[in-house]
């Protein structure tokens, strides 16, 4: 492989402004720590596989000459690495004959594999994250301490009920090894979506435009991979905490889906706008909307390959 020095040095910008955003999060500023993959997405999406790769070493070097150790490790887990793999997969293409496609056709990644690996990286750094820092009640204990005190600290006449502390530590004990991967999917998932948009804009995105409300599904893989981590959630210790953080992860992919799969079927409908503002306006205040959209992205998988026109033998391939 030839090296592109202008695709490594985008990357290396890219990987940096990410760091710098990353950093933000010492300071408090906790959306710019929720936009920092969007320069690692960008700039491989502009430049290739070449620069997400640059991207995500520049953004774990920035990160660790800025932060400690253990901040860089979060950084590289659950930023660098599944950003860079994000952008390097939705590089990837193939001759579309080679698929059953038109001959002289380009057959790019599919969107559903890009949601399914993504949630997967994400999954293993929380699970790294998890070994390194330890899964056990202890988190959980320490989590809600911190909420308490913040709760006070906002308003010192609160009173909490006996026992309170200690069931908010069980709730988090139990929650937070899924929800955490659950979120950093989703905010991935917008990120990539925002990337996209900007790189079109700018003339340079080679990948097509993916039908996101077609497009945007679960492989069969996923189904399979989501069933054996919530039956092995259960298991005690650190390895159900694990398999949670899996289940997470794989449960946003399918949520996603449920959520892609609402835009289409409401394509061409009066009222649609209003109809889709009050699902995601239910959710924000109810569980069982994600749980009915989890269910519908899970009775869903397909892999639509989205096709475009190019050269008979493009340099990245599936």
């Amino acid at each position: 492989m030839t090296l592109d020095a202008k695709a490594i040095g985008a990357g290396l910008l890219g990987g940096l402004t990410a760091g710098l955003l990353s950093a933000g999060s010492v300071s408090g500023a906790t959306v710019l720590f929720l936009l920092s993959p969007l320069p690692v997405i960008a700039s491989a999406l502009a430049w290739g596989p070449q620069a997400s790769i640059a991207a995500a070493v520049a953004c774990f070097g920035i990160s660790a000459a800025l932060t400690s150790f253990p901040g860089a490790s979060i950084v590289a887990l659950v930023i660098a690495l599944p950003a860079g793999l994000m952008g390097y997969l939705a590089n990837l293409a193939r001759p579309a004959e080679e698929v059953g496609g038109p001959e002289g056709s380009l057959a790019w990644y599919p969107l559903s594999d890009i949601l399914l690996y993504t949630a997967l990286a994400i999954a293993g750094g929380f699970v790294a994250l998890g070994v390194f820092h330890g899964y056990g009640p202890e988190f959980g204990v320490q989590m809600a301490a911190r909420l308490m005190d913040a709760m006070r600290e906002a308003n010192p006449d609160l009173q909490f009920v006996e026992g309170a502390e200690q069931s908010l530590a069980r709730l988090l004990t139990n929650v937070l090894p899924a929800l955490q991967p659950a979120t950093w999917v989703i905010v991935l998932l917008g990120n990539f979506y925002l990337a996209g948009t900007l790189v079109r804009l700018s003339g340079r995105l080679k990948r097509p435009r993916d039908d996101w409300p077609t497009a945007l599904r679960m492989p069969r893989l996923g189904l399979a991979l989501f069933g054996a981590a919530m039956l092995a959630a259960f298991a005690p210790g650190g390895f159900g905490f694990a398999a949670s953080a899996v289940a997470g992860a794989l449960a946003a992919g399918f949520i996603v889906s449920g959520y892609a799969m609402a835009h289409a079927r409401t394509r061409g409908k009066p009222g649609r706008a209003i109809m889709l503002w009050l699902a995601y306006l239910a959710t924000a205040f109810l569980s069982f909307p994600l749980f009915a959209f989890l269910i519908a992205g899970l009775l869903d998988t397909r892999r639509q390959v989205t096709v475009s026109q190019g050269p008979a033998n493009p340099n990245p391939k599936t």
